[in-house]
Formats: C-alpha cells, structure tokens, sequence
C-alpha cells in the first residue's frame, strides 16, 4: 500500500491590533495521510514499462549498431589504429555483452529463426572468449579462429533466415541472400590476401565487404518484427 503524506501549511499570519495585546496567529500545520487506490498506484509505476521497453529495444537494435562498430574496430587494428590492449577490452565487453543477450533472450529465441540465431549467439560467445584468449597468451591461432568464425558464423545465419522465410511467403528473402553473398565475397578475399601475402589494402576490402554484407542482413532483420513472424 501507498502512502501519501501531504504537509498543508497556511501562510503565516500575524494578527497585530492596535486595541489589544491579542497573541499572534501560528496556523498550525496539518498533516494529512491519504491512502491511493490499487489503479493509482499502477499508474505511478508505469513508468517502469518504460525501461523494460527500452532493453527490449536495445536488444532487438543494438546488432545493427555493433556490427559495424566492431568492423571498424577491426579494420583499424589492421592499420595500427587500434592497440592490443584495445582489442582485449573488446573482446571483453563483447563476450558479456553476448552472455547477456543470450540469458535475457533465451526464452523469446527458442523456435524457427530465432532459435537458429540463439545458437550462433551462443558460438559466437565462445570463439569471442578464444580470442580474448588469444590476445592475452601465447596461443595467437585463437585470434584468427574468433576472426574467421565471426566472418562465417552469420552467412549461415543469414541462408537459414533466408529459407525460413521463402518457405513461410513472410516476404522478401533476397536480402539476406545478398548479405550472405557479400559477406561471403569478403571471406574469400580476405582469405586470398591472407594466404598470398598480398597488401594491407587487400585486406582492408575484405574487411569492408564483411562488414556491409552482415550490416545489410542484421539491419534488416532489426527493421522487421520477426520475434512473432518467423516462429
């Protein structure tokens, strides 16, 4: 139950006549307790509705935000912008940041698209701690593999969103085709670039594929309403 107290004090007031020795007025102040219905008390804590919708909002939005934020991120270690150091505080805040997005949305992730991307979560979080791994040990081949399996891991999320949807006529799916198709294009070159030695720009182009290929795919998947389409 809800309480109100409400302090009512009247000015003051002093009564001074010439005729008498009249002590001046002191309102006295009164003190009120009111008790507030059970609706009024709902309405008050509305606004804590409010700060549930914006995690849910966070949480559906926030992909299209860091995805390329962390190619960025990426693509300036690559040129020396971004020191080790930085990156382990990524790779760090990336696998909390994971951890918790797959706890809250554990439930709402459990069929059709969803579940499928529950489970590349789930594998991302671990290739991002091999990497946080790997930047701090000696072990460096587990940088690579985090690399590598962030570069993949949404291509297979992307073609099986995509199958979902064409089975189901829930709209066009040639989007997350194409992000498969650039992501994958940025694999390949920057794996040739790997591989041959080839300059530091090779690289950077594969990198940006990568980024505009998955930023296509998450950004329209934020645009749509698929907790309640795709199951």
């Amino acid at each position: 139950m809800r309480v109100v107290l409400s302090l009512s004090l009247s000015a003051y007031r002093l009564s001074a006549r010439s005729t008498s020795n009249t002590e001046p007025e002191f309102p006295i102040p009164i003190l009120i307790i009111e008790t507030r219905p059970a609706e009024t008390i709902r309405r008050a804590f509305a606004s804590d509705t409010g700060i549930s919708g914006m995690l849910q909002a966070a949480r559906e939005n926030g992909p299209a935000a860091l995805v390329p934020l962390a190619w960025t991120v990426i693509a300036g270690a690559h040129i020396g912008a971004v020191s080790t150091r930085s990156l382990i505080i990524a790779h760090g805040v990336m696998s909390v940041l994971l951890a918790t997005f797959v706890v809250l949305s554990w439930r709402e992730m459990s069929s059709g698209a969803l579940r499928g991307w529950r489970q590349i979560i789930a594998v991302g979080f671990c290739i991002t701690l091999a990497g946080f791994v790997g930047l701090r040990s000696e072990f460096e081949s587990l940088v690579g593999v985090s690399l590598f399996g962030w570069m993949l891991l949404p291509v297979v999320g992307f073609v099986h969103t995509g199958q979902l949807i064409a089975a189901a006529g829930a709209g066009e799916a040639r989007r997350y085709h194409l992000a498969a198709a650039i992501t994958g294009l940025g694999i390949v070159v920057y794996l040739a670039g790997t591989l041959s030695g080839w300059t530091r720009p090779t690289l950077l182009v594969g990198l940006g594929l990568v980024a505009v290929g998955q930023t296509i795919g998450i950004v329209d998947a934020s645009l749509r309403s698929w907790p309640s389409r795709y199951r």
